[in-house]
């Protein structure tokens, strides 16, 4: 067969597991000793390091700046592979891959769950939705008031058939619950209201608030978005003040709190890298940055808090001469014409096998068939988006990482880290034990090193 210019990533569901010892146990206190009470998390979906970079280089004398001067700026920092946002977001929420907690898409087959609205009988194995097409009406700014229940997979749990939850999903805890288990406010801002449940842990209890208003309700279009976005920001500032996302009661200033913006995520996707556009989204964001640090210093606890910004997915191409489109049917022949239960692909091919003994066959086609050395493609030929998430390449994986207090010096750090590595670091800012997290245990997750 002709070697085709295509980079074919194969999820091996076979389950080999990232194995490590308990990350050693840090102080990640305050210059006179004292711990920080707040830290707030904001990822910029879809932001490059270079983005961040070239940004701050223009405008010397923006929050991203600030925030650089301020804090340890990472610049070899790596999200979740996939580079998608539910393994982004529960990486940074964990501490753990997606081997680890699960959680490989929003979008996924999994072999041991049924389909939705059925009754458990029957071969298992069925596509796992977590988008807004598990709200009951996703054209609702809020999602149709919850959860379509008949939309979810279902699980056999001593012997009954239940509908699974977004946060049933993930195999281990997040950081939300063990504050929540410490008596500590949370309170989390995401894009889709039923799906990103899944944020609130295992229990279904790590937060105080989620705060999820749909964006797939909106045009897909940048001032909208940045309409949207403005949601979370008002969210941001209300928790600031002790209130709750709308501003209507007092639920106490969260110790760990903050959310996303879509903007820059939606003007990479459908403008493009650079573009007018996408320089009024992150020039939003870096105002809307701006207004949470007024309002922890109007609040008087900007020095107790730790401020982290990331993203949780880059987009690929960042330079749009290096598109190419594939054609995603060609993509079985690639893998030897084995039977393929489910295929999802953007910018990387994911497959899940009929059968898995076909694994080393298809692995071994794809390989052989493969040249890895353009960058670029994309798996669709529809041109409704000029960049796409997903794969495992620079483009995709190389975010920002900022750790910021205005008690830190200015560092920047080359070393490589990844996003995981956010999760036992705002524990450990909270003076609690990163080990409570339990991909921590299981892959040995590290501190920042911030101090």
């Amino acid at each position: 067969m002709k070697s085709i210019s295509i980079t074919i990533s194969i999820a091996l569901m076979m389950g080999a597991l990232a194995l490590g010892s308990a990350a050693e146990v840090k102080s990640c206190r305050r210059s006179d000793q004292s711990k920080f009470e707040h830290v707030l998390l904001f990822s910029i979906d879809g932001l490059h390091q270079a983005d961040l970079a070239d940004y701050i280089a223009a405008k010397p004398k923006s929050t991203f700046a600030g925030l650089v001067d301020s804090g340890v700026e990472f610049t070899n920092a790596d999200t979740s592979k996939p580079s998608d946002s539910f393994p982004g977001l529960v990486a940074q929420l964990t501490g753990g891959h997606p081997v680890t907690t699960g959680v490989w898409y929003d979008i996924w087959y999994d072999r041991s769950l049924y389909t939705p609205g059925s009754d458990c009988t029957g071969a298992p194995g069925t596509i796992t939705t977590f988008t807004q097409l598990i709200d009951i009406d996703p054209k609702d700014i809020n999602g149709g008031g919850g959860t379509n229940l008949t939309a979810l997979p279902r699980i056999l749990k001593d012997g009954k058939c239940e509908p699974l939850y977004p946060h049933q999903y993930p195999r281990v805890n997040n950081l939300f619950q063990i504050a929540r288990s410490h008596g500590l406010v949370t309170a989390w801002a995401d894009k889709h209201t039923a799906a990103y449940d899944i944020a609130r842990g295992t229990d279904g209890q790590g937060l105080t608030e989620l705060y999820a208003p749909e964006i797939a309700s909106v045009p897909v279009e940048v001032n909208a978005t940045i309409a949207y976005d403005t949601l979370h920001v008002n969210a941001f500032l209300n928790w600031i003040k002790g209130k709750d996302a709308l501003g209507e009661k007092q639920i106490g200033i969260p110790s760990v709190f903050g959310g996303n913006f879509q903007a820059v995520n939606v003007a990479q996707k459908n403008v493009g890298t650079p573009s007018a556009a996408l320089s009024q989204a992150i020039d939003f964001v870096d105002a809307s940055l701006g207004k949470v640090v007024a309002a922890l210093k109007a609040a008087g606890i900007y020095e107790e808090s730790v401020i982290i910004v990331s993203a949780i997915n880059g987009n690929s191409p960042r330079d749009m001469n290096e598109i190419k489109r594939v054609n995603p049917a060609i993509l079985p022949a690639v893998l030897g014409n084995v039977s393929i239960s489910y295929t999802l692909t953007h910018d990387a091919g994911m497959f899940f096998l009929a059968n898995q003994s076909d694994t080393f066959k298809a692995a071994s086609s794809a390989y052989a068939n493969a040249d890895t050395s353009e960058p670029g493609t994309l798996f669709d030929i529809s041109e409704a988006d000029i960049a796409v998430h997903g794969g495992f390449n620079f483009d995709d994986i190389n975010v920002p990482l900022i750790v910021s207090s205005p008690l830190f010096k200015k560092q920047k750090m080359t070393e490589h880290v990844e996003t995981t590595q956010i999760a036992p670091t705002i524990l450990c800012l909270l003076d609690l034990d990163p080990n409570e997290l339990e991909a921590v245990q299981i892959e040995g997750t590290k501190v920042l090193p911030i101090f």
